[in-house]
């Protein structure tokens, strides 16, 4: 009898591959280990199945927040301030204005002083930037 390697027995299988011959394999896998996770990733995949997967991994890591929803070129990188506050930075990586639908459900852009609820739309000039800091709801 064929022994499979462990790390394929023990992974839980998020998508298996679909060709006949491979059919006892999968093509893209979690494993969990000490505190975390491993994803793997053994075939091509298209753009919407790997931004899934990375959302799913994102959230299993507990550092989602609108992941999937902003796409280049607009970036968001996200923190907390000295005084525990939660920031994100909206980066418009293009000559061309950008707008966004808010993702979060409250925040004041401290560089204009402006407020948004979560769906209303942010509006970065050409390489615009935007500072935003989550606030209690008002």
């Amino acid at each position: 009898m064929k022994q499979e390697p462990d790390i394929i027995l023990r992974r839980p299988v998020l998508i298996p591959y679909r060709l006949m011959n491979c059919l006892s394999l999968q093509g893209k896998a979690k494993k969990s280990f000490g505190n975390g996770s491993a994803y793997y990733i053994g075939c091509y995949t298209d753009k919407e199945t790997l931004k899934d997967i990375y959302q799913k991994a994102s959230q299993d890591a507990g550092i989602h927040k609108g992941f999937k929803e902003a796409a280049w070129p607009l970036i968001i990188r996200s923190g907390v301030n000295q005084h525990g506050k939660c920031l994100h930075y909206v980066l418009n990586y293009s000559e061309v204005e950008q707008q966004m639908e808010n993702l979060y459900e409250y925040v004041q852009d401290l560089l204009t002083g402006i407020s948004f609820k979560k769906g209303e739309k942010i509006h970065l000039a050409d390489w615009g930037v935007a500072i935003l800091e989550e606030q209690e709801w008002k």
